[in-house]
């Protein structure tokens, strides 16, 4: 299984903005525990901001995109307690490009990934990934084994799968996990 992230830069802004909002209560700190109200101003300001920042991280940090043996699946989380999940057969990918837009991204080497499927409309955008560029290579090199192996009639091994994804001719380093859950089914979980 191929486990892609955001990358940290893009959770630069959201540390930066929490940094900012609790910084503006220095100047009062000295006058703000002097009056019952002041002191309920600013612990609610500190929670509120504490809780959007911890909102902010969820949302950042369960924003991933998996790619099995059999499939890809775009998890994009919206909120604490809104999901949106999209999947695809690898079969069906017909296409694959990559974008760095943006001083940040061009920087830290970060991008988006689109996966166009026959009969979608939207593609999953696999957003702000380490190595686009890699990613996209990748997943073409998913597809078209798993294209072959289809039409050979045999299951795509997860151990030949596994070493496609590792030999990675780029020099960019992009993490593979592979797991068995019954070593006789050959499936990449």
């Amino acid at each position: 299984m191929l486990l892609l992230r955001q990358h940290w830069a893009t959770f630069l802004w959201p540390v930066l903005r929490t940094a900012l909002l609790l910084g503006v209560t220095i100047p009062v700190m000295p006058y703000a525990f002097n009056y019952l109200w002041s002191t309920i101003v600013i612990i609610g300001w500190w929670i509120f901001v504490v809780v959007w920042a911890l909102v902010s991280w969820f949302t950042w940090y369960f924003n991933i995109t998996l790619v099995t043996s059999q499939r890809i699946i775009g998890i994009a989380q919206q909120g604490p307690f809104a999901r949106r999940v999209r999947e695809a057969p690898h079969d069906k990918v017909v296409e694959v490009t990559f974008q760095i837009k943006g001083l940040l991204p061009t920087i830290f080497g970060y991008g988006n990934v689109d996966v166009y499927f026959d009969g979608q409309d939207k593609p999953i955008t696999i957003k702000a990934v380490l190595a686009p560029e890699t990613v996209k290579d990748q997943l073409v090199k998913i597809k078209e084994y798993i294209a072959s192996k289809s039409a050979d009639s045999d299951q795509a091994s997860l151990e030949k799968l596994a070493k496609l994804l590792k030999d990675n001719q780029s020099g960019h380093k992009v993490p593979v996990k592979v797991t068995k859950s019954n070593p006789k089914d050959g499936e990449i979980e």
